[in-house]
Parts: structure tokens; sequence; C-alpha cells
């Protein structure tokens, strides 16, 4: 009997360091979430361009760094703009 070949088809290493930072991204003050979504970019283009496995990790490293983004510039905004804001109070 002859021996079975199975094809495996590869895992794109981008698809899966976009995941990894776009999690880190949620305990480093957001600083590892935009490479995480930028990654999760370029991992879904690769994908989609060589058949490679990943795009589950790509969509979520996009999702997760975008999420992550978005969290913590509301947080930055909602720290800043009442400092900035403090001097115009303070003149009236």
């Amino acid at each position: 009997m002859a021996p079975l070949l199975v094809a495996v088809v590869p895992t794109s290493q981008v698809a899966v360091w976009s995941m990894i930072l776009s999690l880190l991204g949620f305990f480093s003050c957001g600083l590892a979430s935009l490479p995480g979504f930028i990654m999760g970019l370029v991992g879904l283009s690769q994908v989609n361009r060589t058949g490679h496995q990943g795009r589950g990790m790509a969509i979520a490293g996009i999702v997760m760094g975008a999420i992550g983004l978005a969290g913590w510039l509301i947080l930055f905004l909602a720290g800043v703009l009442p400092i900035l804001a403090a001097p115009a109070v303070l003149q009236e």
C-alpha cells in the first residue's frame, strides 16, 4: 500500500504576529495595537494573495488592533481635553 501524501498549507507568520501584537496592545497602553493593526492588514493581503492559512488570525488582529487604538485614544482624549480646557475655565 502506497503512503498517503497530504499537502500542508503554511500559516502566514504576519497574521500570527498581528494577532499577538494586537492582544498585547491591550496591556501596553496601545503601543502594540498600531503595529498589530498594520500587520493584520498586511497579513490579510498576504493570505489572499498566496493562499496561506491565517485569514481569521489576520482579521482578529485588525479588529483587536482597531479596538485597542480606539479605546486608548478615547482614554487619552478624556485625560487631555480637561487639561487643555482648564486655562479657559480659570480665566472666566
